[in-house]
């Protein structure tokens, strides 16, 4: 017996759903360029709305080259890991791009993102630029936010890493009287 999906369920669903038809258009762009990819492409129609919409603000926003699509990074120094879901190049600026299908962006969208940034250059010696958030729902909402200080949400991300390492090392004596 299988239960009935619950809104959380749906809504990690579509958002998984959406990652990978994004994954797989821009994929399938960079081999082919040229090509509609949403007329000749097998993706899901199910999130093709959403998707484009992302696809469009790229092109809108001249994005020239998509370097990385969902790529696993790592901090060797900081010890943290996670995936990049794209990472672009427009003129001599290098962007971290984060997709969302929820409700909002977040603050700690910002952070999340810095810390990839910070992850990213680590691993390839290139300094990232810009740092973008972009929500594109079911509902057909949009919206693009980009981190105006990249710097500042990287410092956020190191601060917000010691309080937890400080966090973890609160010990307790137990009176046993």
């Amino acid at each position: 017996f299988e239960g009935i999906p619950t809104p959380g369920d749906t809504a990690r669903d579509f958002g998984v759903g959406m990652h990978s038809t994004l994954e797989e258009w821009l994929r399938q762009m960079a081999n082919d360029p040229v090509q509609e990819p949403w007329l000749d492409y097998d993706l899901h129609e199910e999130y093709l709305p959403a998707a484009k919409k992302i696809i469009d603000w790229l092109d809108k926003h001249e994005i020239e080259e998509i370097l990385d699509v969902e790529v696993n990074i790592y901090h060797p120094q900081l010890l943290y890991g996670g995936q990049v879901d794209c990472v672009a190049r427009r003129g001599s600026s290098l962007l971290v791009l984060d997709w969302k299908s929820g409700k909002g962006i977040y603050k700690d969208a910002a952070v999340q993102v810095a810390a990839y940034a910070m992850a990213y250059e680590v691993l390839t010696g290139e300094t990232v630029n810009e740092g973008w958030v972009l929500r594109s729902s079911r509902t057909g909402e949009f919206e693009a936010q980009r981190i105006v200080d990249l710097d500042l949400a990287k410092e956020t991300f190191l601060h917000l890493q010691a309080v937890r390492e400080g966090w973890d090392e609160i010990k307790w004596e137990v009176d046993e009287s």
